[in-house]
């Protein structure tokens, strides 16, 4: 299957060439590290020394590694760590709090002469691969350079699953090149069995982003937040984080009903991506509902007729969960797959989502079962589920200890991943 992986790789290169070619003159530098041409300065600095090359595709990856820099740091500091993303977000995020990283570039486009090409200017003696980024070219040719490759933080949903099904032959041999496999849950880890993945070199660890989430929220001024973002003290706040198109809308008919009986809510809508921010603008002035961005309220308190604010920063939002008395996670009343259904419930705020979460099945299901989580399937039964928890505060209360107590037990898993990749590596390295 390799050759055909790449035949139609190479056909989708050719295609997007011109694009590239736009994308190198607006952005010299990500189109060249595309293509495998790293700058010179960062190659002879990283000459020498033991890289561990770490590769998270964007924003939700590069926060799952910041749990785990710091233990490999602490394990052993003697490595190098360098860190790839695909997307610019991801890169902007990585270069925000990824501190113990000595240099973050743009993957190499998975054609074998750009991946060998990296391979060669970084020779790293690890490859470690974040979530599902199962890249083969990438791996192979790694492999290939006597590079000891790993999958952290690992997961396939089911959507992903059925997908890597039909190319298993591909993924098969791809998987028999990974020295070792962290998987987040039982179910991810008889899922990669299922494609190839030798049992042996599998273990079933947790996710990072609990660790992420617990270090994040550990110390928040509530009431000084709320000052911050104009709001006062006793008005209630509705969260409808990181969602998506058609969310926005079903959110804003649900708080307007909810106004009927609740004069003091306040909706903060935090679009998954700021793109969408003007037409969004367009349907709450549709909906002749009053608005203001985040970025308009610095010092500005407090707020007067506004009813609506729209999050328009980045990585503001994990610690904005910590004012909601209600939250709702987005991408989980399309079908997205969801988003971070762990950043209100280390806030302690309970989870409200929809029925697509397949990307955070094993956080919803430990919501559930704990009665930290609701699970919704429409705009009615929203409605329905926020309305009687802004009547109960007690029931708001427990809800957001059993999600905050949910996640805390889950704590540790980036300490237990470092061990566990620094001591198979070791082994290797000095074997």
């Amino acid at each position: 299957m390799y050759p055909i992986y790449n035949l139609l790789l190479n056909i989708a290169f050719v295609i997007s060439l011109p694009y590239l070619l736009l994308r190198a003159v607006l952005s010299k530098c990500e189109a060249l590290e595309r293509m495998g041409r790293l700058p010179r300065e960062k190659i002879k600095f990283l000459s020498n020394k033991n890289v561990i090359w770490l590769h998270a595709a964007s924003v939700g990856e590069v926060k799952a590694l910041s749990t785990i820099m710091p233990e490999l740091k602490n394990i052993n500091p003697g490595y190098s760590l360098i860190v790839s993303v695909i997307t610019e977000s991801g890169k902007k995020e990585a270069e925000r709090i990824l501190k113990q990283v000595d240099f973050i570039f743009h993957a190499p486009i998975d054609l074998k002469k750009f991946v060998s090409r990296t391979l060669i200017c970084l020779n790293p003696c690890a490859l470690i691969l974040v979530e599902t980024e199962l890249w083969p070219n990438l791996i192979k040719e790694a492999k290939k350079r006597n590079c000891w490759v790993a999958l952290i933080n690992g997961r396939i949903s089911g959507k992903s699953f059925s997908k890597y099904l039909l190319l298993k032959s591909l993924f098969s041999e791809t998987l028999s090149y990974v020295d070792f496999f962290c998987m987040q849950s039982g179910e991810d880890m008889e899922r990669i069995k299922r494609l190839g993945a030798d049992p042996d070199r599998i273990k079933v660890l947790g996710n990072l982003k609990f660790d992420r989430m617990i270090t994040q929220i550990s110390e928040i001024d509530k009431n000084a937040l709320k000052k911050k973002l104009s709001i006062p003290v006793d008005v209630k706040v509705m969260v409808g984080g990181s969602t998506r198109s058609g969310e926005e809308e079903i959110l804003v008919r649900v708080f307007k009903r909810l106004k009927e009986n609740h004069r003091d809510l306040l909706l903060l809508l935090a679009p998954r991506h700021l793109d969408r921010m003007k037409k969004i603008e367009r349907m709450l002035s549709h909906q002749k509902v009053d608005f203001v961005r985040r970025n308009e309220l610095e010092g500005k308190t407090p707020l007067k007729n506004q009813k609506v604010i729209l999050l328009d920063t980045m990585g503001e939002l994990a610690r904005i969960y910590a004012i909601a008395d209600v939250a709702f996670v987005g991408g989980s009343l399309v079908p997205i797959g969801g988003h971070n259904l762990l950043e209100p419930a280390a806030c302690g705020v309970g989870v409200i989502f929809g029925p697509y979460v397949d990307h955070f099945k094993t956080a919803a299901d430990l919501l559930l079962q704990s009665g930290g989580g609701i699970k919704i399937k429409n705009e009615e039964e929203l409605y329905a589920r926020v309305s009687d928890l802004l009547k109960d505060e007690d029931k708001r209360k427990r809800m957001g200890k059993a999600a905050q107590e949910a996640v805390k037990r889950e704590a540790g898993v980036s300490q237990k991943t470092a061990q566990s990749i620094l001591s198979q590596l070791e082994q290797k390295l000095n074997g």
